[in-house]
């Protein structure tokens, strides 16, 4: 299938109405006629490159509406396409509406599993608040009969409560820790913490200077990308020139296919002439017998 080469395309694309549409039918019957070339854009024939250039002049949109149509991508309000480097668009002649009825089919489908999803789920959410509900009626029930504590029941769970917190008291005594052995804790934390403040300040000082060497870095890459850019637009340059010279080649192709020619004719002129001085040279070898003969 035929590629077709477009460079630096850098514009805003703004379709109006069914103008989006008319480019694409255009396109379709200008790529079908070109199928048979599978070559660049810069390699195919003039009469190729001319007929591109004519369409560009005419649709001064073309170009943008072959990148999305071959592209299998719809218009929006305004389409905005940057892009410096090569753009390759492949004629495949695919058909755009017929994908785009299958997206929105899909989405379509999505959103309406969604929307029975959510009803299932409300559906269930309600079934299960109506039936925890009524649990709960049976349970506060139960419970009020359930928390009914006798006046002894309550004496003895105080008496059990005293007990606890008198072994308690006995184990936080156990436990208690001199004044003097906290300051010694204290006076050890706080190294702790003046070697973690000077390690946090020889790291902050590290993390400066990879700072300081990224930012370097990031300079480099900007200096490399200008000269990306530069060495980008030579190769442009360049292209242009070859397919210059590619024109020039083909007129002097022609010219010496017109020279060859000419010789040919000139040979043919020559060997007529050489005849004729042959017919020439046998009637004066003739003529000169006649005079021996009639000086005899």
């Amino acid at each position: 299938m035929p590629k077709i080469l477009i460079k630096n395309i850098n514009k805003n694309i703004e379709f109006v109405d069914d103008e989006y549409e008319k480019y694409c039918e255009i396109l379709e019957c200008e790529f079908k006629n070109l199928a048979k070339y599978e070559k660049t854009f810069y390699h195919q024939p003039v009469e190729l490159h001319n007929r591109l250039r004519v369409l560009e002049k005419k649709y001064p949109k073309i170009i943008s509406a072959a990148y999305l149509y071959y592209n299998n991508q719809e218009p929006t309000i305004k389409n905005t396409f940057i892009n410096n480097n090569n753009v390759t668009i492949k004629a495949e002649c695919a058909e755009c509406k017929s994908q785009n009825l299958k997206k929105i089919f899909f989405f379509v489908g999505i959103i309406l599993i969604f929307f029975v999803l959510m009803i299932l789920m409300l559906f269930f959410a309600i079934n299960y608040w109506v039936s925890n509900k009524e649990v709960t009626k049976g349970l506060t029930e139960n419970l009020g009969n359930e928390n009914f504590v006798s006046k002894g029941e309550l004496e003895k769970k105080e008496e059990e409560f005293k007990g606890l917190i008198e072994n308690e008291f006995f184990a936080f005594k156990e436990n208690f820790v001199s004044k003097g052995e906290l300051e010694k804790k204290g006076e050890e934390t706080n190294g702790l913490i003046e070697n973690l403040g000077n390690k946090v300040f020889v790291l902050e000082g590290k993390l400066e200077k990879k700072e300081e060497e990224a930012e370097s870095l990031g300079n480099k890459v900007l200096v490399l990308e200008g000269k990306l850019e530069k060495k980008e637009e030579e190769a442009e340059n360049l292209g242009n020139k070859v397919f210059v010279l590619e024109g020039k080649l083909e007129k002097i192709e022609e010219e010496t296919e017109n020279l060859g020619n000419e010789v040919f004719v000139l040979e043919g002129k020559l060997e007529k002439k050489e005849e004729e001085t042959e017919n020439l040279g046998n009637e004066i070898f003739c003529f000169e017998r006649r005079t021996r003969k009639f000086k005899e």
